[in-house]
């Protein structure tokens, strides 16, 4: 999902869609193409509205154009107005991710945890908040094409357009929900203090977080006569001269 318009990212998020936001060796969308990618996902559609067109370039001039179907949000806007225009391309049970999350796993394990059931979601773990809401709380999780006509009830009841109220709504009807604990962190970027903050973390944990191969050759933890403030991440083809990086 990568429709939203990125209010929070202030004047950022005015020019640049939240999964263009560019993390070390790649853009957020390439981290979650490259995911699905190690998770054998064999279709990827997906559904843009706010500065599609810059998304849709990004994807043409990355290579991954032929790859992936783009999809434009219908009314109503919102997060299960965005799953629910999804529904002509849906056959069978289908994973969701959301646009603006980095997970510092490949979630294989919730893959296979989840096999054989209607709907599954990877959770955060926290147990002091209601069901509902800890069963919504990361952007991950599988559904099967019955939840479309329960999107719609849930939007046509008009008390939200939230995972919870959708949550809320699996649970009351008794529908088997699964719960998958996640492994690893995720970090939502909402702000530009999230931007910053994960690219330190995937750079401070390098050999444990996930990212593309082809970021692998920018890295760099610094060593004995370096003068980079390691670990950092430059581009193998940037020049940098009569500069300096970092704080003064």
């Amino acid at each position: 999902l990568a429709a939203g318009q990125g209010t929070r990212l202030g004047p950022v998020g005015e020019l640049i869609p939240k999964p263009l936001l560019y993390l070390p060796g790649g853009s957020l969308l390439e981290y979650q193409l490259q995911l699905l990618k190690a998770l054998s996902v064999d279709r990827v559609f997906i559904v843009v509205d706010h500065l599609a067109k810059k998304v849709e370039e990004h994807l043409r001039a990355s290579g991954w154009e032929d790859s992936v179907t783009l999809i434009r949000q219908r009314k109503p806007p919102g997060l299960l107005g965005a799953i629910l225009s999804a529904e002509d391309c849906i056959a069978g049970r289908f994973l969701v991710l959301h646009g603006d999350n980095y997970f510092s796993q490949v979630p294989a394990y919730f893959v296979t945890a989840a096999e054989g059931a209607e709907y599954a979601f990877l959770t955060d773990g926290v147990a002091s908040i209601s069901e509902a809401k800890r069963l919504a709380t990361s952007g991950c999780y599988l559904l099967s094409p019955a939840v479309f006509p329960l999107l719609r009830e849930v939007l046509a009841q008009g008390t939200g357009d939230s995972l919870v109220e959708l949550v809320h709504l699996l649970l009351a009807k008794e529908r088997p929900v699964e719960g998958v604990p996640l492994r690893g962190w995720r970090r939502n970027l909402n702000r530009p203090r999230d931007l910053l903050e994960v690219s330190a973390r995937i750079l401070g944990e390098w050999d444990h977080c996930f990212h593309p191969a082809s970021a692998e050759p920018g890295y760099n933890k610094g060593g004995e006569g370096s003068r980079l403030n390691p670990p950092c991440w430059i581009s193998p083809t940037s020049r940098v001269l009569n500069s300096s990086l970092g704080p003064h």
